[in-house]
Parts: structure tokens; C-alpha cells; sequence
């Protein structure tokens, strides 16, 4: 997987010449401090197994079957290559999406927002209509800092009447296996979508950093957030200099009801790409 060139460019700080003895001198001095700089979240902190959506304890949902693409997958009118368009850079790979030949999306496309660097592409029935939509995500260009682990997620969503449908949302460290459930049993993807929350005033009248963790599903060509689909969503944990997989006490449910209703978007609308346009 190519998520993988994101760890390597963490740990790459090698070599004896002049720059190498400054770079490990800078880890040395970063690893003695760290630990006493705990206001905001650092890299190694983030999500998968340190700040996991749901407890052990807890049942686990199915998941919807993904993928893995090729460099360059055809199916009927889609087809989506992937090559090095950034060979001197850490994350080089480019996306392009086709549709009856003409270009309809392309990470390029992003690199004003910085999300131009793609590293999995994905392929799943996400609605249960028995077309593979695809799932690209990509992600900034610098990988050494708490924005590498936050994802640009695109979905080219299929259908057979016309181009495909296209949703983006940014999420924190992306995880095809764990992100992609099937809450309630249908066939159907849900989506759980993790934001890092700072900065909030909990009880104790101090504020802290929490994980934030929503659900939306599919209504046709949008997504909807529907934390009833799992009790205990919206779920806060938060930020701490070790694992935790426990949801908040310090903010109260009103608080944290109404933070989600006002500062996550409650839809996420997908946007036609008229294939003739390009």
C-alpha cells in the first residue's frame, strides 16, 4: 500500500554527512522534550490503533469488501491510472479518473487545497447497487508534520445512466477496513469520518483535544450524517500522550450535540462531472 511512504519519509533522517548529524541532533532534542510538550497532538498520536472508534469490548460491524487497484484498472466506461507525476517528491503518485475517455477528476486537480499526493485507490459497491465505485485517497505533500495524517477522501460513485457522481471529505488517517462499515446490515458503506477537535472547554473548566468520530450514510448521491446508526455516536476521546479508546466524560451529551450540529457539515453533496466538459 502506499500509505507506507508516509512512515518512510518520518524515518529517513539518516546519513553521516553535515545535514544528517543536524537531523538526528533535532530527533534527540525532540524525543528529550516531547513528552513535556503536550498541548496539541503530535505525529505518532493519530488515530488507528491509539484512538480507535470503537472499543474492544464493543461488536464488531461488517465491513464493506474493498479492493486494492491496480496502477491501471478498466471497468465498462471508467478507467483509473495511477503514476508517478511528482518523481522528486516523497509522495509522487497522480490519479486520473476517466469516463468513455475523457478526463473527469484528477488528484492534480486538488493540489491548491494540498490533497494532490494520492497513495491507495480503492474499488467496492458502496451502495449496494452492484456497480464498483472507486475510493482515492490522497494527502498533503509534506508527510512530517500532524498533516500528513489528514486525508482527502474521494468517491467517484457510479451509476449507469450517466457520469459518475464525485464526494470529498477530509477525515484523519484513513483505514479502508475499519472506515468503510456496514452499521446496520443492508449491503450498503457507511462512512466514519475523524476530525481532531482542539481546544474545548470541558467541566474542568480546562481545555482539552479530542477525537471526533461521525457517521454518515448514502442518501442516493450524497452523504448524510446519521449518528443514530450506532449508539454512542458522536463519539469524543480524547488526546492523550498514550492509547485511548475511551469516549469523554468531560464534555457534557448538550455540549457535544451541539458542537457536531454546528461545526460538522450535516451533508456532504456530491458534485456531476459531465465528462463532455473536459
Amino acid at each position: 500500500m502506499r500509505r507506507s511512504m508516509k512512515i518512510s519519509t518520518l524515518i529517513s533522517w539518516n546519513g553521516n554527512d553535515g545535514m544528517g548529524i543536524i537531523r538526528k541532533s533535532i530527533l534527540v532534542l525532540l524525543l528529550i522534550i516531547g513528552p513535556f510538550v503536550c498541548l496539541r497532538p503530535t505525529v505518532g498520536f493519530a488515530y488507528l490503533e491509539d484512538y480507535p472508534p470503537f472499543q474492544k469490548a464493543e461488536q464488531k460491524s461488517k465491513t464493506i469488501p474493498v479492493k486494492e487497484l491496480p496502477n491501471e484498472f478498466q471497468d465498462g466506461d471508467l478507467s483509473v491510472k495511477t503514476y508517478e507525476g511528482y518523481p522528486d517528491s516523497a509522495r509522487p503518485f497522480v490519479t486520473d479518473v476517466s469516463f468513455k475517455g475523457k478526463l473527469i477528476w484528477s488528484s492534480k486537480s486538488e493540489e491548491e487545497k494540498g490533497f494532490d499526493r494520492t497513495y491507495y485507490e480503492g474499488l467496492a459497491d458502496l451502495n449496494g447497487d452492484g456497480l464498483k465505485d472507486v475510493i482515492v485517497v490522497s494527502g498533503p505533500a509534506a508527510p512530517n508534520s500532524l498533516a500528513a495524517y489528514i486525508d482527502f477522501i474521494t468517491i467517484i460513485l457510479r451509476n449507469e445512466k450517466k457520469a459518475p457522481d464525485v464526494l470529498q471529505y477530509e477525515t484523519m488517517s484513513f483505514d479502508a477496513k475499519q472506515d468503510i462499515p456496514d452499521l446496520n446490515g443492508d449491503g450498503k458503506a457507511e462512512f466514519l469520518k475523524c476530525d481532531l477537535v482542539q481546544d474545548i472547554e470541558a467541566v474542568d473548566k480546562k481545555e482539552h483535544s479530542f477525537w471526533l468520530y461521525t457517521i454518515y450514510e448514502l442518501k442516493g448521491n450524497q452523504l448524510v450524517m446519521n449518528n443514530s446508526l450506532r449508539k454512542g455516536f458522536p463519539k469524543f476521546i480524547q488526546y492523550k500522550n498514550e492509547p485511548n479508546e475511551k469516549p469523554t466524560n468531560k464534555i457534557s451529551d448538550e455540549t457535544q450535540k451541539q458542537y457536531v450540529l454546528s461545526k460538522m457539515p450535516q451533508m456532504i453533496i456530491s458534485k456531476a462531472m459531465d465528462a463532455k466538459k473536459n
